[in-house]
């Protein structure tokens, strides 16, 4: 058992709550200078941050006030002791599977309506796309939110100190936590390949689609925490299925891993906006160190994780225009059309003539 555990927790709720806090302060400074009214996917991320934030205060006062993060105390006989410490571990740690989901869920849904925002002009098969995505987002948040909730009827039995009063309403919870996870993944792997193809057929010079792409990918970082955290959960399900009584230690891990992928997801959410005030080179910065800070965490808890870094692509392109042909006609209507919104959301800043992010 790792006796540093308790100070660990601390530091990443303290970084990864601060982290965010600065891009999304910086997003709306950027709304304010382009003078541009803030829409869905602005409030959805505010939404995001409060809830990440909340998470991490929660887990704060389980780790300080509950025990969490040590093992539970034991009597003479060794077995384990349920006093008032492990109510507020365990009332903390259900309100954190609640918050968490208000911060991941409204962090997939406000990169949603930006791709909408930017991309809507694309045709209808884009907007079919993203509406079904918008849709299915809100049916995992909703699902899971009320399966978390009535994980236990009744509902106080979550914390009940004498293991006979806590009447589970499903057989086996880790499951449900799993699903959760599972889907968790392949949603912002969806979510993140949807623009890809979009821009790479825009007709533009190939420097600047690849710039916007790796701005785009930035996210990318988000996936990795969501992986990670679901093999950390994974290990933690084998505990909970031997009955290991001592959950303030073994369940402490999953409940900062949420606060992690959120903040990561929010402050991907907000680099594609952020260079009218040219911040984000220093944003950069931080997102590298926080994914160094990841990479440590996976390795504490056991899990591998890889990263790749694109090679550099540095070449020019001629795009020829054949006049006749309508397709291509089309096709450049279209670009320009994008590029016009592209403008308006203050994306055309991101990548320029001499520079390449």
């Amino acid at each position: 058992m790792d006796p540093n555990l308790p100070y660990m927790i601390y530091a990443f709720c303290v970084i990864f709550s601060i982290l965010p806090s600065i891009a999304v302060a910086l997003r709306f400074q950027a709304r304010h200078r382009k003078k541009n009214a803030l829409l869905a996917d602005d409030w959805l991320v505010l939404v995001a941050l409060i809830s990440t934030i909340t998470t991490a205060v929660l887990i704060v006062v389980g780790v300080a006030a509950g025990g969490g993060g040590r093992p539970l105390p034991r009597d003479a006989h060794g077995s384990p002791i349920r006093d008032h410490k492990y109510v507020i571990f365990k009332k903390t740690m259900y309100g954190a599977d609640l918050t968490q989901l208000w911060a991941l869920g409204p962090t997939k849904l406000s990169v949603l309506f930006l791709y909408r925002r930017i991309f809507g002009v694309s045709g209808r098969k884009f907007n079919a796309v993203s509406m079904s995505l918008i849709v299915i987002v809100i049916c995992w948040h909703i699902a899971f939110f009320f399966t978390n909730m009535f994980q236990y009827y009744p509902i106080r039995g979550m914390w009940a100190m004498n293991p006979k009063e806590a009447h589970a309403t499903m057989k086996s919870p880790t499951k449900m936590f799993l699903a959760q996870s599972y889907a968790d993944v392949a949603l912002d792997v969806v979510i993140i390949a949807v623009p890809i193809p979009l821009i790479w057929k825009l007709q533009m010079d190939i420097k600047k689609k690849i710039g916007i792409i790796c701005i785009f990918l930035l996210g990318a970082l988000t996936v990795a925490a969501s992986a990670a955290r679901t093999a950390v959960q994974y290990g933690v399900a084998k505990e909970f299925e031997k009955h290991n009584p001592d959950i303030t230690y073994y369940l402490s891990p999953i409940n900062y891993w949420p606060i992690i992928e959120s903040s990561l997801g929010i402050v991907g959410a907000c680099l594609p906006l952020l260079r009218p005030i040219g911040h984000i080179y220093s944003l950069r910065n931080i997102y590298l160190v926080s994914s160094r800070a990841l990479s440590k965490i996976s390795r504490i808890n056991g899990s591998s994780k890889g990263s790749t870094r694109g090679p550099n692509q540095s070449h020019s392109s001629r795009e020829s225009s054949i006049r006749n042909d309508p397709q291509r006609d089309n096709e450049s209507a279209k670009s320009e059309k994008w590029l016009r919104v592209y403008h308006n959301t203050a994306l055309d800043e991101t990548v320029d003539q001499k520079s390449q992010i």
